[in-house]
């Protein structure tokens, strides 16, 4: 009787110990993405600012160029070339920085290759394009001359009729 309450006593032990290590071993919560910015804007600045971070850095692993590089990293001058307006692109920034600065400098540090850490970091880590899908290219732009506005086809540049619309 006494080796049965031993053994009891050792399972309930374990048991507790057990539960124990699954509470340390989850998986840190991925931060919300922020309702008060466009999500294909967040995906977009998240994207730009791996691409822009991997220039500055030039290939370092270094956790100071890394931090140094990201202390600048929302400046205007960054996103010039992106598909959000620079201030856009900066307002995703000041969006995503403060939730994912140590995860992105984490991912920047070990990084197995440059090519692949814009997808890992967006699309898997911080999930910041989850949901997102590839924006649409218009076929299609509007040009407004002296009050007339025309459109007209982006493969060819030819005006479009409302026929053809």
């Amino acid at each position: 009787m006494k080796n049965l309450l031993y053994i009891v006593l050792f399972v309930f032990v374990c048991y507790i110990n057990l539960s124990e290590a699954k509470k340390g071993k989850k998986k840190p919560k991925i931060p919300e993405r922020p309702r008060n910015i466009d999500p294909a804007l967040y995906c977009e600045s998240c994207k730009a600012i791996t691409k822009e971070m991997l220039k500055k850095i030039r290939g370092s692993r270094s956790e100071i160029d890394i931090y140094d590089a990201l202390s600048d990293i929302c400046n205007q001058k960054n996103f010039y070339v992106y598909e959000y307006p620079p201030p856009d692109m900066v307002n995703g920034c000041n969006a995503f920085i403060p939730l994912h600065d140590e995860t992105l400098a984490e991912a920047l540090r070990k990084r197995t290759n440059d090519e692949d850490i814009v997808t890992e970091l967006c699309d898997e880590i911080t999930q910041a394009c989850k949901d997102v899908g590839p924006k649409e290219k218009s076929s299609t732009f509007d040009v407004e001359i002296n009050g007339v506005k025309s459109s007209y086809s982006v493969e060819t540049g030819t005006p479009i009729t409302n026929d053809e619309l």
